[in-house]
């Protein structure tokens, strides 16, 4: 018996002590790049893989910077298990870019592009091109755009890169008169 009050004082000494040293994660604001977030119809999908994750809050989608913002503890273990399952949903997070102010916004008319598989092709083809950190197609309108590295890709290699798999570039649209 002896023992046994022992143990229990032991344990309502040493318990409250390491949940101090350990307390639980707070859920904390955290932006990633979107892989996958290629069309404005896609932040339904994403929106609907993370809808049964109680511990992932969606705060908001970005979707001209192909960015979400959430709200998780922010850990490597629950950012990996956030990664594997937008995987499963055709997504994947990664970094924002660190050098914003460097990059160039390009849009590109596109014809032919009628449905969000066509879109997501499209975006396929841009997205592992060295330079390109982030790719949308918004086949409602017939336009690609894309946020470049100036430094490490341009316009032309984009629509060369296009043309190869053959989708059809269209002639710009001048901009109005001011």
């Amino acid at each position: 018996m002896k023992t046994c009050i022992s143990l229990i004082a032991i344990l309502l000494i040493v318990a409250p002590a390491s949940r101090a040293a350990n307390p639980p994660a707070t859920p904390k604001p955290i932006t990633h790049r979107i892989i996958g977030l290629f069309s404005p119809d896609r932040e339904a999908d994403l929106r609907e893989a993370l809808k049964d994750i109680a511990e992932v809050l969606l705060v908001k989608v970005d979707f001209p910077f192909a960015q979400a913002t959430f709200l998780y503890d922010g850990s490597k273990a629950n950012t990996e298990k956030l990664n594997n399952l937008l995987r499963q949903a055709h997504f994947g997070i990664a970094p924002i870019s660190a050098t914003p102010d460097k990059l160039t916004r390009i849009e590109i008319p596109v014809i032919g592009l009628d449905c969000k598989g066509c879109a997501y092709g499209a975006y396929r083809i841009l997205q592992p091109i060295e330079g390109v950190e982030q790719a949308a197609v918004d086949f409602h309108v017939g336009k690609i755009s894309a946020l470049i590295d100036p430094s490490k890709t341009d316009r032309a290699a984009i629509e060369a890169a296009l043309k190869k798999k053959q989708v059809e570039v269209g002639v710009p649209t001048p901009s109005p008169a001011k």
